[in-house]
């Protein structure tokens, strides 16, 4: 779908990987950390420091090695001010994984953060902000 143009964006999960490869975390007009809805984090209450492998911030406490999330749910992305994307000018994906695999580049666009297009995604994401990558 990429391949004959049908597919003009790719989607990725709002996730600390991503958030790390696609977002200037260390600019000055925002970032993108994790809160819980309950919580009301504002600008005021930085910074946040990532802890464990669980790729979320830790807003509870540790029992026997477990993470506690206040209400028992963990935190969902928040963007904080006005983030700021690196400026990535193209995307290279490839079929496969043997030496001689396939690839393609794409010019990008844009990249942004809203909803995934119907088909485009697992159904899952629909309803859920995702990074969206757009090819010129």
């Amino acid at each position: 779908m990429i391949v004959s143009g049908e597919k003009t964006e790719e989607y990725r999960e709002i996730k600390p990987y991503w958030i790390d490869k696609l977002v200037n975390q260390d600019a000055d007009s925002g970032f993108i950390g994790y809160a819980n809805e309950d919580l009301n984090i504002n600008s005021e209450d930085f910074p946040f420091t990532v802890v464990g492998s669980d790729e979320f911030l830790l807003l509870g406490a540790t029992h026997f090695g477990e993470w506690v999330y206040p209400n028992g749910e963990k935190p969902q992305p928040k963007i904080f001010g006005e983030i700021e994307y690196i400026p990535f000018t193209h995307v290279l994906f490839f079929h496969g994984y043997s030496k001689n695999r396939k690839s393609i580049e794409k010019e990008i666009d844009s990249i942004t953060i809203g909803k995934p297009q119907k088909g485009m995604c697992p159904d899952e994401w629909l309803d859920t902000d995702v990074f969206i990558i757009r090819f010129k």
